[in-house]
C-alpha cells in the first residue's frame, strides 16, 4: 500500500469512528448544535471521507478559518485556486479593484460550497512574533 493510500485509509477510519460518536450524540440530543473543530482534511466538503459528507446536508455548515493567506495554500481545492485567479469574483471586487480574499461566502449556494470545500472562509491575520 502506498503512503498516500495508507493516509487515506487512516483518515477514513478516524472520520468513520468520529461520525459514530457524533451520531450517538445526535440521537440522544436531536436539537443540539455541534461544533467540530478540525483540520480541513477531515471536514472540507470535497475531501475524501469528509465528516461533512457523513452529516445531514441541510444541517451541516463548514466554516474554514485561514491564517496568513492560507486560502491558496496546500489545502485549497482546485476550484478555489481557479476561482480566485479568474473573473468569476469580479462582482466581489472592492472600489480599488482588489479581490477580497479574506472572506468568501457560499452559504447561499450549497453546490458552490461543495466545490469550494466550505460554506464560509474567513482569513485571520497571522500573529506577529
Amino acid at each position: 500500500m502506498s503512503g498516500r493510500n495508507f493516509i487515506n485509509v487512516g483518515l477514513k477510519y478516524r472520520n468513520e469512528q468520529f461520525l459514530k460518536v457524533l451520531n450517538e450524540y445526535r440521537q440522544a440530543e436531536p436539537d443540539a448544535l455541534f461544533v467540530v473543530y478540525t483540520g480541513s482534511a477531515h471536514s472540507a466538503y470535497q475531501r475524501f471521507a469528509s465528516l461533512a459528507d457523513g452529516m445531514p446536508a441541510e444541517q451541516t455548515f463548514v466554516l474554514t478559518l485561514g491564517v496568513g493567506h492560507s486560502l491558496l495554500g496546500k489545502d485549497a481545492s482546485d476550484f478555489i485556486k481557479t476561482l480566485l485567479n479568474s473573473n468569476f469574483l469580479l462582482h466581489r471586487m472592492k472600489d480599488d479593484k482588489q479581490v477580497d480574499r479574506t472572506f468568501l461566502d457560499f452559504s447561499n449556494d450549497k453546490e458552490l460550497a461543495k466545490y469550494a470545500g466550505f460554506d464560509v472562509y474567513i482569513e485571520i491575520e497571522k500573529p506577529s512574533n
